[in-house]
């Protein structure tokens, strides 16, 4: 068994670290679309089809990000924002790892075998307690391997 820890924190809301601004963004976002919904119907459409793709963003970078990843004999332990995931390695097909180069943030996707849509998360920030997103994609590149899944790293 071997362990990635990139944030500490054991509760589920301060699990996400520096996504944590998110739940401000999202009241403020929900407060604004309660607004946009006061205004006249092609303004509310219109403003309110700009502002939910923004809405999505937010709560979508809240819960992708991870705080820990465990390599266990038979499977792999995720421990997300807000909740706990568990894949065997039998049910990967491969997994694709991501650093963005606009903004600090290393995405990690893993696509199931069969019918299942598969897992998609995020590492926020430059630094994290297991080293720089760089050193932490080479880590997570060499585990998946070591598993005998197929890896692909940008």
């Amino acid at each position: 068994m071997s362990a990635l820890i990139f944030n500490h924190i054991t509760a589920p809301v301060g699990r996400a670290g520096g996504a944590n601004m998110s739940l401000p963004l999202i009241g403020i976002e929900i407060f604004i679309l309660a607004k946009i919904l006061t205004l006249p119907i092609l303004a509310a459409i219109s403003f309110g089809g700009l502002f939910m793709p923004f809405l999505y963003m937010a709560v979508r970078a809240y819960v992708t990000t991870l705080a820990r990843i465990d390599f266990l004999d038979d499977r792999i332990q995720m421990l997300l924002a807000i909740y706990k995931r568990e894949i065997s390695y039998d049910s990967i097909e491969s997994v694709e790892i991501v650093r963005w180069r606009l903004s600090p943030l290393l995405r990690i996707r893993i696509k199931s075998k069969g019918f299942g849509h598969g897992v998609l998360c995020s590492i926020p920030g430059r630094e994290t307690a297991s080293g720089s997103l760089e050193e932490v994609g080479a880590l997570l590149t060499a585990e998946f391997r070591a598993k005998g899944i197929q890896t692909t790293s940008r």
